[in-house]
Parts: C-alpha cells; structure tokens; sequence
C-alpha cells in the first residue's frame, strides 16, 4: 500500500484503498497504539533501502519471527529482543 501511495504522486489515477479500508486500518493502529507500547525494531532486525522519498525499512527474516513467536507461545516483540 505505501508503494501505491507513493506510485500515486506519479500517477493520479492510481488506486490505493477504499474509504472504508482506510477507516478500518486507522482504527486498528490506533487501537493497537492505545494498547501496546510502540517501540524501535533494533537495526540488526531491519535496513533502510533506497533514498529521499523512496526510502524504505525492510524487516530481515520477517515470516521467521513471526513463526518462532508461534511455535513457542511467545510475542513477536520477546522474539526480536524487546
């Protein structure tokens, strides 16, 4: 989706997401932000590709926390040291 945000500077006919999409997405981080603290993923976990407005974080390993939160009853932030 922030790929298509981005692409939509370029392209005004770009789609994104629906009213009610967005509305739905908002509600869940806010309510997410209410209720956990919001910490900094440690750089060894991520890195910062491409420059200037292109700049992105990509996660290292990604679907792999996830599973070993998973598989061990854990939360994803004790998986990546928090």
């Amino acid at each position: 989706m922030f790929r298509a945000v981005l692409n939509r500077r370029q392209s005004p006919e770009q789609w994104i997401c629906s009213a009610t999409m967005a509305l739905t997405h908002t509600r869940l981080i806010q309510d997410l932000h209410a209720r956990f603290p919001i910490q900094n993923l440690h750089p060894r976990f991520h890195r910062v590709e491409g420059s200037g407005p292109s700049t992105q974080p990509i996660i290292h390993d990604m679907e792999s926390h996830i599973a070993q939160a998973s598989e061990q009853g854990l939360l994803l932030g004790q998986v990546l040291g928090h």
